[in-house]
């Protein structure tokens, strides 16, 4: 709702968000979801990506777990476990991991489409 605020233009309103979630195993994983709202009727659309499990050296970081470094947030955990700099606004931790096979926007992308689904159905009201 705030991205439609912000432009009076806009038809759809998009918002994604990084998270953390545990893991069965007691690790850690990475997930990211999107929301998506419709100017002209409010309907909204929640989706998310697949996940993928953290390093558990990252998973330390975030929970404030590993010696001698206080608990951190995903980005300042990979710069420090990637030896990076800002490594959040390049590939992000799914780049790392992956060794470039997934970036951050193709992560989010199949979310993003996946979230679209029920807008592209209002003629047959399957949604």
């Amino acid at each position: 709702r705030r991205a439609l605020a912000a432009d009076p233009a806009a038809a759809y309103g998009v918002g994604l968000e990084g998270g953390v979630i545990d893991a069965f195993d007691g690790g850690a994983e990475s997930i990211g979801c999107m929301a998506i709202v419709r100017r002209r009727d409010g309907r909204e659309s929640v989706a998310r990506t697949a996940s993928f499990p953290l390093p558990p050296r990252v998973a330390r970081l975030l929970r404030g777990q590993e010696p001698g470094q206080p608990k951190m947030e995903l980005g300042a955990a990979n710069d420090l476990v990637f030896s990076e700099v800002n490594s959040k606004q390049q590939g992000g931790c799914v780049a790392k991991v992956t060794r470039g096979l997934v970036d951050r926007a193709a992560y989010y992308e199949h979310a993003l489409l996946c979230c679209l689904a029920p807008f592209l159905h209002d003629e047959t009201e399957l949604y």
